[in-house]
């Protein structure tokens, strides 16, 4: 959503930088909804035909951690998460600077990026 290509449609969320409360987790253009968060869903609905359960199960994980990592009240918390995960720090850092910590709702991928990259230089 950082890229020239898709900013302008993300743009919105970062109106939130100084004041990050819970609802700003659906601070989302249409097109950033359709795209981010529905477009997500959508293609594993197609390509691998869940039953609705784990459909509605995967979009309440979604929903949740969005909510959790927009909730500075636990930001301290985020110590006792695996660094795979986004957690609120993390993600409260990207609203505040929004150059760093991309990643949201759940696997931080910034981090397996860099993990990766760490491992396969080594060799």
């Amino acid at each position: 959503m950082h890229t020239p290509l898709f900013y302008p449609i993300h743009k919105f969320n970062h109106n939130f930088n100084r004041y990050v409360i819970p609802m700003s987790a659906n601070a989302a253009s249409i097109y950033e909804k359709l795209f981010a968060y529905l477009l997500p869903i959508i293609i594993p609905i197609i390509c691998i035909h869940p039953d609705s359960i784990s459909i509605n199960i995967s979009i309440g994980i979604i929903s949740f951690n969005n909510i959790l990592i927009h909730s500075p009240i636990l930001r301290n918390t985020s110590k006792y998460l695996p660094n795979i995960f986004v957690s609120t720090n993390k993600h409260l850092i990207h609203h505040k600077y929004s150059n760093k910590h991309y990643s949201a709702p759940i696997i931080d991928y910034d981090y397996l990026l860099n993990y990766t990259y760490k491992k396969f230089s080594l060799l």
